[in-house]
């Protein structure tokens, strides 16, 4: 084994021990979703649009895209 993949191997270990509380909070908070994929898929639609608009330089296309993805919220 290289020290690179020691290296690589503490860098995982001090990230999860920064993070042991969050990444546990599904123990605690059961009905706590395992991923994010529902609020990532919620807003899909609304980067789809932003892409095929060229980005969100002017007005109209920004308020397009929010509408769209908050379902026509003011």
């Amino acid at each position: 084994m290289s020290i690179g993949e020691h290296v690589k191997t503490r860098e995982l270990a001090r990230e999860m021990f920064n993070y042991w509380a969050a990444v546990f909070q599904v123990l605690a908070y059961p009905h706590l979703p395992l991923t994010n994929n529902e609020a990532e898929r919620a807003l899909r639609h609304g980067v789809i649009l932003r892409n095929i608009c060229h980005g969100t330089n002017n007005k109209v296309t920004w308020l397009t895209i929010n509408r769209s993805t908050l379902g026509n919220a003011n």
